[in-house]
């Protein structure tokens, strides 16, 4: 799933605990353990629900399984200019 980091909540040694929106899946409370993102930034990985009872925040969660990349808060800006520029080359 790729997911845009909401809100990073908790920092410890061993991880954190963030807020993640996947489009389409909505809002959800992951751990990433050994792994630090910064809020705003884009996170790709694979992952499965984890519903034991009497989690902190209350919100559904995912379970990371696997990292497959990550990347700046600038991605999509970025990508949004370059789909403009080729745009705009095919149009003239």
């Amino acid at each position: 799933m790729l997911g845009r980091v909401e809100q990073v909540y908790q920092k410890a040694r061993r991880g954190t605990k963030v807020i993640v929106w996947f489009d389409g899946a909505g809002q959800w409370d992951t751990w990433w353990e050994g792994r630090h993102p910064k809020a705003g930034s884009w996170v790709l990985i694979d992952c499965h629900l984890w519903t034991p009872p009497g989690t902190h925040s209350g919100a559904p969660v995912l379970w990371v399984d696997a990292w497959r990349g990550t990347w700046s808060n600038r991605l999509k800006q970025r990508a949004d200019r370059h789909r403009q520029r080729l745009a705009s080359a095919v149009a003239r």
